[in-house]
């Protein structure tokens, strides 16, 4: 009888506290980077090799510091070149039909887990557009630290794109997410490891984190079980 009555307390909590404070699985975007201000010039590679960029203390990016990393293959002219421009609201990048290239994208200010305002669900890379010319696929890769430990997923687009889509990064995949604190990270990594004539625009960097009311309720629920279970056996 007492499991019965509590399964029932613990769901008439749940429905009375999610009436209040919105449902358990409630998450906000909150953005990483919405690609609007830069310090960088656009910039084009025709030779093999890899250029860093630094973004300090810029507007739309999470804890303020932006790391681009561009890296240029079989690259052997500025029409079979790599290059990216940001600003406007958008990444672009964009590579010649007869050139290999990678563009990182690194998140390491130090109020990065404060603008996070807590552990991330989901990282969401949002595409304007993609062109995949030779069909050839490009691996996105997400990868996130508390300094300490780092956890890691990759996915791949196949095919071309010429309207908006998300790429959802749920944090529960990645390889070693249990290792990491989640709501202390020091750095989020997205890496774009691109093919031949392989072109996008990115409108945006997000993350889905749980609502303070989703915190709540199930703080509520619990804290309610534990008094009944205190008072059962207070009465025994």
């Amino acid at each position: 009888m007492t499991s019965v009555r509590l399964r029932l307390l613990l769901f008439g909590t749940a429905v009375v506290c999610g009436s209040l404070f919105g449902a358990a699985t409630d998450a906000s975007a909150v953005v990483i980077d919405d690609f609007s201000t830069t310090t960088i010039a656009p910039t084009i590679l025709t030779a093999p090799g890899a250029s860093v960029f630094n973004d300090v203390g810029v507007a739309g990016v999470a804890g303020g510091d932006r790391t681009v990393t561009l890296s240029a293959t079989m690259a052997s002219s500025i029409v079979n070149g790599v290059g990216f421009g940001i600003g406007g609201g958008q990444l672009t990048y964009g590579s010649g039909p007869a050139a290999d290239g990678a563009i990182g994208l690194s998140y390491t200010g130090a109020g990065l887990a404060g603008a996070l305002g807590g552990a991330p669900l989901s990282i969401l890379v949002n595409f304007l557009s993609f062109d995949d010319g030779f069909n050839l696929g490009m691996d996105v890769t997400v990868t996130v630290s508390d300094g300490t430990d780092t956890a890691q997923l990759t996915q791949s687009i196949v095919g071309s794109s010429p309207g908006p889509f998300t790429l959802s990064f749920a944090l529960a995949n990645f390889m070693n997410v249990g290792m990491v604190d989640l709501a202390n990270l020091t750095s989020i990594d997205v890496d774009f490891e691109a093919g031949q004539g392989q072109d996008f625009v990115l409108g945006s960097i997000t993350a889905l984190v749980p609502e303070p009311g989703a915190v709540m309720v199930w703080g509520t629920v619990f804290l309610t079980a534990g008094l009944f279970l205190r008072r059962r056996r207070n009465k025994s």
